[in-house]
């Protein structure tokens, strides 16, 4: 799946600065800003609290790639949407 398909007729919705979902007939990914959520003693270990829904297997090079577009795309939005992203 190329970039341009992934976000061809895709849904983006915003719930607050730290959390969205992007979708598509193919994929459903759900992201959430870490650090908002763990613990103190946690912050700054995880990327993502979330997932992707897909057609793929979950250990696919299809679905990392798949993954990792998604999650670099969007920490961008939010991180361009509310400017000093902090919790």
């Amino acid at each position: 799946m190329t970039r341009e398909d992934i976000f061809n007729n895709c849904e983006i919705k915003i719930f607050d600065k730290n959390s969205l979902c992007v979708q598509n007939r193919e994929f459903m990914f759900a992201y959430n800003q870490p650090d908002s959520i763990v613990k103190s003693e946690f912050k700054g270990m995880y990327r993502n609290f979330g997932g992707l829904q897909s057609g793929y297997l979950e250990d696919s090079p299809e679905y990392e790639e798949l993954y990792n577009i998604l999650l670099d795309y969007s920490e961008k939005i939010l991180n361009l949407l509310y400017e000093n992203n902090r919790v």
